[in-house]
């Protein structure tokens, strides 16, 4: 969340920031949470394919 704060306030500034934290308070959007098992996973994933672009999000 402290990434996605810090970009929306860089980008798109502080009303939107707050508005999207608002947002979430609010339960508009629903978020996963990460385990162990699945940064392994992502890991693994992120190994396997090494020759392509696959991030952390892709891979997740």
């Amino acid at each position: 969340m402290p990434e996605v704060d810090y970009l929306a306030t860089k980008y798109l500034g502080e009303k939107v920031a707050r508005s999207f934290i608002e947002d979430l308070g609010d339960e508009y959007f629903n978020y996963l949470t990460l385990e162990l098992e699945d940064i392994n996973k992502i890991t693994k994933l992120m190994e396997k394919y090494k020759d392509l672009p696959l991030g952390f999000v892709d891979a997740r």
